[in-house]
């Protein structure tokens, strides 16, 4: 097996988990897998918060979906992405359910299932576009949307959900903004079915479900919370809030938060260099007289940014030490310094996330994507499945397929 491995602590999401849950009003969140579950592993983390009770479940694409259900996960799966010409069948044949991001796609849809209509009907979530500009029904679409609906009875409006666009920066009060406009859309739609409650949890069982909020916004506040909040990346790690000066503080909870992931190799090759001599392609790093190299078996192939070159850090035995040179394929250089005879080939290295072997500190996420110029999502999602993902509980080994 490889020295490089990414090792998943459980305990630690098991933790993130209940606070998360226990943050909505109604104990509800959706768990969105998507992206390898962020890069920690669909299958394994699917199967892990299954094993917890839970059943509600979002991914981006009609694969991801399907490759859940094989896998034996079982309880709802929203696909998140806008559904694609002829795939219809497919959903409710694995028990899926469905985004639809226009009244074109509506249309499309009504046509598609209109000469073979699925028995069992077809599930859908309308996704409204209130101020994200990507996918999602414009305000001017709702009504037209509403009177299709009510022509197929086949498609059922199982939810309505929008996105926010900036709900990590504090001091904007755009989320305000969107939320006012999803629950003006909403009540549009909903014309018909009864009315739409003002806000918060729905207490008529009768209507469609709402969700609004992603985790940013499930930390933020309780308006947003609806039905449900999808929940992602606040599972594998503390959020990075954009917090002003003389704006609200950071959520408390998001301090609570722990990051999952240790991502970790170990020394193969320690040499000491003469003055003058390059390290990598491109010769970008001299190293001064007597200074030690480390060879670490990463690189860009595995996922490890090569930006990272002469810019990154690692840590060994809890003390930190740059990156020297370039971040080649399939190895990364390391400089321990002149004189530096303490470090053993084998020994362990910190690239990112948690601690180490030794109870030493590590690399947070969010400072590496700082040195990258990026966001933590992109560093996780990022990491290949080259890299052997190892999963503990408690500190134990478990094998979750």
């Amino acid at each position: 097996m490889r020295n490089t491995r990414a090792v998943i602590d459980l305990s630690r999401l098991e933790r993130n988990y209940n606070r998360l849950l226990a943050a909505h009003g109604a104990g509800s969140i959706m768990i969105v897998l998507k992206a390898n579950a962020y890069g920690h592993g669909m299958i394994p983390a699917g199967r892990f918060l299954a094993g917890l009770g839970h059943r509600l479940f979002a991914v981006a694409v009609l694969d991801e979906a399907i490759a859940l259900r094989h896998a034996g996960i079982k309880g709802r799966i929203l696909v998140l992405g806008p559904h694609q010409p002829g795939s219809a069948p497919e959903y409710p044949l694995h028990r899926l359910e469905m985004t639809v991001a226009s009244l074109h796609h509506l249309d499309a849809l009504a046509g598609e299932i209109a000469t073979d209509p699925p028995p069992e009907g077809l599930d859908i979530h309308l996704k409204l576009d209130t101020g994200m500009g990507r996918i999602g029904l414009q305000a001017g679409e709702v009504s037209a949307a509403r009177a299709l609906l009510a022509k197929t009875p086949a498609i059922r409006l199982r939810a309505v959900y929008s996105h926010f666009a900036e709900s990590e920066k504090l001091g904007s009060g755009f989320c305000d903004e969107q939320l006012a406009a999803f629950e003006a859309a909403r009540a549009e739609l909903l014309q018909g079915h009864g009315g739409a409650p003002s806000g918060g949890t729905l207490t008529e069982t009768h209507l469609p479900e709402a969700h609004l909020a992603n985790s940013a916004g499930l930390l933020r506040d309780p308006r947003y919370h609806f039905d449900y909040a999808r929940v992602g990346y606040a599972l594998w790690a503390p959020l990075v809030f954009d917090v002003p000066a003389d704006g609200p503080p950071e959520p408390p909870l998001n301090r609570e938060l722990e990051p999952v992931m240790t991502l970790s190799t170990r020394i193969t090759h320690l040499k000491t260099m003469p003055a003058g001599a390059t390290v990598g392609y491109g010769r970008t790093h001299t190293c001064r007289e007597g200074e030690v190299i480390a060879t670490l078996p990463i690189g860009y192939g595995d996922g490890y940014f090569r930006q990272m070159s002469n810019e990154g850090y690692v840590s060994i035995a809890g003390r930190r030490h740059p990156i020297a040179g370039r971040v080649s394929m399939d190895q990364t250089t390391v400089s321990l310094g002149v004189g530096d005879l303490t470090a053993k080939i084998g020994d362990e290295v910190i690239l990112l996330g948690g601690v180490g072997d030794d109870g030493s500190g590590g690399i947070p996420v969010a400072e590496a994507a700082g040195w990258l110029g990026t966001i933590d999502y992109e560093v996780l999602t990022q990491l290949s499945a080259r890299i052997p993902r190892r999963y503990v509980y408690a500190g134990v080994e478990v094998d979750l397929g």
